[in-house]
């Protein structure tokens, strides 16, 4: 868990230098699986640009403890392939 947590870190602290000062968050999704598995979608509101982080929990005995860990910077490009989709659904539905 420790080496969990200082990669997380590390990442954090190269993000600073591209996406700029912390600002605030939003839980997207937020989601259990089951009694041992669950995912979460964070946007992250930075001064230059948002960052998704993904979250994916699994808890094997009592606890909770981070399974993956992912960062992206394609939050824009995301949101304009589903636009792109639906325009089309829409036009040609």
């Amino acid at each position: 868990m420790i080496d969990q947590v200082r990669h997380i870190s590390s990442q954090l602290i190269q993000l600073h230098p591209m996406a700029g000062n912390y600002i605030d968050y939003q839980v997207l999704v937020d989601k259990v699986f089951s009694d041992i598995y669950a995912a979460q979608f964070c946007l992250a509101i930075y001064d230059r640009q948002p960052i998704i982080f993904e979250f994916q929990y699994y808890k094997p005995r009592d606890e909770w403890r981070i399974q993956n860990f992912n960062m992206s910077d394609q939050f824009t490009q995301d949101v304009s392939k589903i636009i792109q989709v639906n325009l089309a659904n829409i036009f040609n539905g």
